[in-house]
């Protein structure tokens, strides 16, 4: 009976320190500022022309005459606003963009498919808008 009781009460410290441990992690996921990038997006625009697709290693900006390949986004979020910025800097070029996705339909308005995200994409003193979604 002794050894049942210790063995029930292991069992139970330990469901208690997988539960912390995954209430850690859960805590760290919500974080606010510069969090890893856990998600693809994809973006964009009509009249001009963009997309714009994030992942944890790169982001991707692409228009029908041009497609540059930024390194890893900072990620933040501001509410229930996300933001995710990048720069690029070799010896021919320097270039930055910040993509803003609100958490607002949107509706694309050359197809008309709605998207959960109104985003706002600034790239080297331009700004972009169209709709977005997590992939």
């Amino acid at each position: 009976m002794f050894h049942l009781s210790k063995t029930i009460y292991l069992l139970g410290f330990l469901f208690f320190l997988q539960f912390i441990t995954l209430s850690c992690k859960q805590t760290a996921a919500n974080q606010t500022s510069n969090s890893n990038i856990t998600q693809s997006y994809t973006c964009g625009g009509n009249e001009p022309f963009w997309m714009v697709k994030i992942d944890a290693d790169r982001v991707l900006f692409k228009t029908p005459d041009n497609e540059v390949v930024y390194p890893s986004a900072d990620f933040r979020k501001e509410g229930e606003t996300m933001i995710f910025e990048t720069m690029l800097a070799h010896a021919t070029m320097s270039s930055k963009l910040k993509v803003t996705f609100l958490n607002t339909k949107c509706t694309d308005s050359m197809s008309g498919f709605e998207s959960p995200y109104t985003v706002t994409l600034e790239r080297d003193g331009e700004t972009y808008t169209g709709c977005g979604r997590a992939n």
